[in-house]
């Protein structure tokens, strides 16, 4: 097996990817918290050929999380990663006081929306510790690649979970104690190996067409209810919100669209 590692920001300062070779490290994923920090990283792990499968990006449910997605992002799209995992494990002090269970939900959901909008695969981080109970055991994610956090003290290596419509796992981060270049370091045992390929899997990239063919088909539809009943959009959210909220309130007045024609083509 592969010994893959995960990096953050705190490891700069030993981050020493030629001695991580010829320590037997495969591949690191690489944390993105600091966007500045994370492109010197990764700069030094390229330049000694140390692949990176993947960046990360914790996300501070109810104080940033499309911000850090977008840092890994960022990264991942200037240097190549083809995939983006957003790490739930929030808490006290890492996320905003009474956030609720739908609230987390939906930012994860933008997150992940702005992951594949990129042409990024998305993947969620998380143990089950956190996710019963913060995401409500939500099945919604359960086709992405799971990253499975759980530390046992004979370092066991773990395949099979039972939570948020999961079985297996794809990566199991079994340690954050294996001293490798000066450092006690996060290391993990990757069971889906498509996941050390550079560039996405066949079924990631299907994905990824097949989300962009909704919002396409999503777009279509919305201008042309909007053309049906006379509504002239200007300007509104990157979410389109209000030009659903806009239908809905055209269509609460009473008006039909029995016998509506339309014209025109729609780019």
């Amino acid at each position: 097996m592969t010994l893959v590692l995960d990096v953050s920001n705190y490891d700069e300062s030993t981050f020493d990817p030629v001695c991580m070779l010829s320590e037997g490290v495969g591949a690191i994923i690489l944390g993105c918290q600091r966007e500045d920090v994370a492109d010197r990283m990764a700069a030094k792990a390229q330049d000694a050929g140390l692949p990176i499968i993947a960046t990360y990006a914790f996300l501070y449910f109810g104080q940033d999380t499309l911000g850090q997605t977008m840092a890994a992002v960022r990264i991942s799209k200037k240097y190549s990663i083809p995939r983006v995992f957003l790490d739930c494990e929030s808490g006290e002090g890492t996320e905003r006081p009474g956030i609720t269970v739908a609230e987390r939900q939906a930012e994860l959901r933008d997150c992940i929306h702005a992951v594949n909008t990129e042409g990024l695969a998305a993947g969620i981080y998380t143990g089950a510790f956190w996710w019963p109970s913060k995401m409500g055991n939500t099945t919604e994610w359960a086709h992405l690649p799971l990253w499975h956090a759980a530390y046992y003290n004979d370092g066991s290596r773990q395949r099979s979970v039972a939570y948020g419509g999961w079985s297996e796992c794809a990566i199991h981060q079994w340690t954050s104690t294996l001293d490798v270049c000066g450092r006690r370091r996060d290391a993990n045992e990757v069971w889906d190996t498509s996941l050390l390929e550079v560039g996405m899997t066949k079924e990631e990239t299907q994905a990824l067409i097949d989300q962009r063919l909704d919002a396409t088909l999503g777009l279509t539809l919305l201008a042309l209810m909007e053309q049906m009943l006379g509504i002239k959009p200007s300007t509104f959210d990157a979410t389109n919100q209000q030009r659903v909220d806009a239908i809905v309130a055209k269509l609460g007045t009473g008006v039909s669209l029995k016998g509506t024609t339309f014209t025109g083509v729609i780019q």
